[in-house]
Parts: structure tokens; C-alpha cells; sequence
């Protein structure tokens, strides 16, 4: 169930200050739905340097899915 899903991601997910100040910029732009490749540009990076960011974020906060990424930053005001 939804209700089910949901309890069970709020106690799995981990606080977000174990992330980098720019793991934590790299989350927010992936919750507005930013590409790999458009933070890569953004931030001038390599496309494998954002997608290792990117997999340490998931790693650290326990996400499996890009939409639990995108409920938590909702949920913690990362984005509106």
C-alpha cells in the first residue's frame, strides 16, 4: 500500500548532512528532474564524476528510486 510504502521510506531514509555540500546541491538538482549530463555541464564535471555523486547520494540516504530522492526533497523543503 502507499500508506505502507511511505511509513517505510521515512525510517529508511538516512539525514541528509552525511551528504557533500555538493552531494546535496547534486540531490536538489536531481529533484528538479536535472539530467546527469545537465549537471555535468553545470557544473563543469565529468558525466562520471556526476553519476559517482549521484550513486553516493543513493548509497548514503538509502534511496532506490529517484522518485523516493524526489519525495524526500519535498518532504525536507530541498525543493517546492
Amino acid at each position: 500500500s502507499v500508506l505502507l510504502d511511505d511509513y517505510l521510506d521515512r525510517n529508511k531514509t538516512k539525514e541528509s548532512s552525511n551528504l557533500t555540500k555538493r552531494e546535496t546541491e547534486i540531490l536538489k538538482l536531481l529533484a528538479e528532474g536535472k539530467s546527469i549530463k545537465e549537471i555535468s555541464e553545470e557544473y563543469f564535471i565529468s558525466i562520471k564524476t556526476a553519476g559517482t555523486h549521484k550513486q553516493n547520494i543513493f548509497e548514503k540516504m538509502g534511496f532506490d528510486n529517484i522518485s523516493q530522492l524526489v519525495r524526500y526533497a519535498l518532504k525536507t523543503g530541498i525543493i517546492s
